[in-house]
């Protein structure tokens, strides 16, 4: 009897252990889960810039493409009074 009572009392002292360590793990893995969570958040606004910037610059690029053409093609007009002199 005596020794069951022990066997019962190590095993409760066992389970008390087990429980308090898994609750410190479970505490540290929320915070790892709490950082791994800012990170991809802070990585999600940063690749949302990034897109943005990279629109503004093709758009800045496609306007200095225009204005380009359009300097162009008034250099290879003719004057308008051109055409009624020949």
């Amino acid at each position: 009897m005596l020794k069951e009572i022990f066997e019962a009392t190590t095993t409760a002292l066992r389970l008390a252990q087990d429980v308090d360590r898994n609750k410190k793990e479970i505490e540290d893995m929320r915070r790892e889960l709490h950082d791994v969570t800012s990170t991809v958040r802070r990585l999600e606004l940063e690749l949302r810039q990034v897109s943005e910037r990279e629109e503004r610059e093709r758009q800045l690029i496609m306007l200095q493409l225009e204005n380009m053409l359009l300097r162009r093609r008034n250099l290879l007009m003719p004057p308008e009074g051109a055409a009624d002199e020949l």
